[in-house]
């Protein structure tokens, strides 16, 4: 829900006019062409503020299948922190415009 309103708060700045849907179709474009379509999903999932515990408990997966997938999903796109994952969102769906 945070992270949902941040980015809702910097959408309604950036472009008054975007639907309260855009944030949310943006978020399940992003990495699309280079990710799996479970390491896509496991990314959303910490973009929108979920834990790799909360991701495991949500999928109804094991916690170290969460762990490898975010791993790859990291590497993939070449980052290897949570926060480069946010950076990395933000300026996509800057340059997506």
């Amino acid at each position: 829900p945070l992270f949902g309103a941040a980015f809702t708060r910097l959408w309604s700045r950036q472009a008054p006019d975007l639907s309260a849907a855009k944030p949310e179709r943006t978020l399940q474009d992003f990495g699309r062409s280079t990710l799996s379509p479970r390491e896509a999903e496991i990314v959303q999932m910490i973009l929108k503020g979920h834990s790799s515990l909360s991701i495991c408990l949500t999928l109804g997966i094991a916690l170290p299948t969460v762990k490898t997938h975010r791993k790859n999903a990291y590497a993939k796109l070449g980052i290897s922190t949570q926060q480069q994952l946010f950076n990395a969102f933000l300026e996509w769906q800057s340059k997506a415009r």
